[in-house]
């Protein structure tokens, strides 16, 4: 996606003028969009910083026992309470780093769940969730669901092996065999 398209959709120019979706949320710009133009923008900056980084190494996995919050899909999630519920947690950061992914997996008998894909928006495009994905997969399918208008995710899910196989509500139920 170009400038020139964002352009074309009413983006105005000092939206286009800042150099990162942070940058975007921190002058408060995001929410005088309307939602066709916040997706247009999310997919630009988001493609923007995966191409940025893409160079970047790989980094180890550990079991996750830390109790701490993250922000997904519009909640805050505690890392305990999903230790607590059976979720099997799996982190990506390095010895006195912050965290940069988790992915919290939930074993099914003959299939398990993939509840949650986490990876921090500076460290996205650089292999993290291939690698929480491919860390949990013992040869069972996996599902997931992700929300509709997370178009980023979805592709990125798809990269991965996973398909749409219907639509609940506003989550599309992902499966890998």
């Amino acid at each position: 996606m170009s400038n020139t398209l964002l352009t074309k959709l009413g983006i105005p120019q000092n939206v286009l003028a800042c150099k990162t979706f942070d940058e975007v949320l921190a002058k408060g710009f995001f929410q005088t969009l309307s939602e066709p133009q916040q997706i247009a923008l999310y997919n630009y900056f988001n493609t923007q910083e995966q191409e940025s980084e893409r160079a970047v190494p790989y980094i180890d996995l550990e079991d996750c026992e830390d109790d701490f919050s993250i922000h997904v899909e519009g909640a805050d999630t505690s890392v305990r309470e999903l230790l607590d519920t059976g979720y099997s947690i799996r982190q990506c950061k390095d010895r006195g780093e912050p965290l940069r992914g988790l992915a919290a997996w939930m074993d099914e008998g003959d299939w398990k769940y993939l509840g949650i894909v986490y990876v921090e928006p500076k460290f996205r495009g650089r292999g993290i969730m291939g690698g929480l994905i491919e860390d949990g997969y013992d040869g069972k399918p996996i599902s997931t669901k992700v929300h509709s208008a997370n178009t980023p995710a979805l592709r990125a899910f798809e990269k991965y092996g996973f398909v749409s196989q219907e639509k609940e509500g506003d989550f599309f139920l992902l499966t890998r065999q």
